[in-house]
């Protein structure tokens, strides 16, 4: 337009105002109206337009919303082993509690005797828990300690009692989703000694 008004490069087809009724469009040779749907917006000459930020974030988070689910359900698509080998060698625990005390809090990751949870079988969930127990089994697996090399053996019990201790065993993330597997001070001290 060469009377140096701006119309919104996104609408092409500005209307006079004499098709809508509504609002009429300042008569200025300074000032261009377009139209939509009859709604009559009026843009300054030189002014900046402002974006709907609200709208913008809106349709960014639906659509990030809606990738997420995306990804989560191709993610289903993706196997992950749950086995269990049978058990090669069986502990001979110092009591009945501290046996109880080790199936609460370590023998679903550090043994072929794992309980698979419910969501074991979903995704991300399924991988997070694969991993605990592949990195488990692969540290020391408790139903295959014939396997372990023979200095690792001899230092098992300190290596546990020291990932007891300072609470790596069992993982902050296995612990807040299984509430039992949370040890105290005592439980502790039994399963270390036992």
């Amino acid at each position: 337009m060469a009377d140096g008004s701006r119309v919104c490069p996104l609408d092409a087809s500005v209307r006079p105002a004499e098709y809508c009724p509504r609002q009429e469009v300042a008569a200025s040779p300074f000032v261009a109206g377009f139209n939509t749907s009859c709604e009559q917006r009026v843009i300054v000459a030189g002014a900046p337009m402002t974006p709907s930020y609200g709208r913008e974030t809106g349709r960014a988070l639906g659509a990030s919303a809606l990738l997420g689910v995306a990804v989560l359900l191709v993610g289903q698509l993706v196997p992950v082993a749950r086995t269990n080998p049978p058990v090669k060698t069986a502990i001979a625990w110092d009591s009945a509690q501290t046996r109880d005390l080790a199936y609460r809090a370590c023998m679903d990751c550090d043994s072929n005797e794992t309980i698979y949870p419910w969501y074991a079988g979903v995704a991300p969930g399924s991988w997070l828990l694969a991993s605990h127990v592949t990195t488990a089994r692969g540290d020391f697996n408790l139903s295959e300690l014939d396997a372990l090399p023979a200095f690792r053996r001899a230092n098992l019990g300190q290596d546990m009692g020291m990932r007891i201790r300072n609470g790596t065993m069992p993982p902050a993330d296995y612990a807040m989703m299984h509430p039992c597997a949370k040890l105290g001070d005592a439980e502790k001290q039994q399963l270390i000694a036992g």
